[in-house]
């Protein structure tokens, strides 16, 4: 799997102790839908989140059909997938997958290499302008509305 290395080293400082609380909390409520959701970084980790998940739980090591796959839904998650096998295999692994994203909201377009892309991405808002990417505070920090 080829995904930014910054956020691959990010999520195995603390990955055991979320997915043994996680796994096991799920084994226990097998009827109850597991949802990933995160911002920003934590979107990114999200991403990470339900392939570990979907990892955790297979019955078939090399098979991501057979664990449970989690729901992931994310806001201004920035590009770090890398390549469209992995992105293929990531897909495989989440029940379903939603990255909403602003036009105008420049984590949403880091990092800015070739390669690099999101699972799958809901561009939300204003028309994309190159200005508008120099407002952070504005697109990256509001999702809907603002108030």
């Amino acid at each position: 799997m080829l995904i930014h290395r910054g956020f691959g080293d990010s999520y195995k400082t603390a990955n055991d102790e979320i997915m043994h609380v996680l796994t096991q909390t799920a084994s226990v409520y097998s009827d109850y839908k597991v949802v990933i959701c995160g911002w920003s970084l934590g979107a990114g980790l999200a991403i990470l989140a339900c392939e570990d998940f979907n990892y955790r739980t297979r019955t078939v090591e090399t098979d991501p059909n057979t664990g449970k796959k989690a729901t992931l839904i994310s806001f201004g998650s920035p590009m770090i997938i890398f390549g469209f096998i992995t992105r293929h295999y990531l897909r495989k692994c989440c029940e379903s997958a939603t990255e909403y994203c602003q036009w105008n909201d420049v984590v949403s377009w880091l990092p800015p290499f070739l390669g690099f892309m999101h699972l799958k991405c809901v561009r939300l808002g204003e028309a994309f302008k190159i200005k508008k990417l120099f407002n952070p505070l504005e697109y990256h920090t509001h999702y809907g509305n603002k108030e």
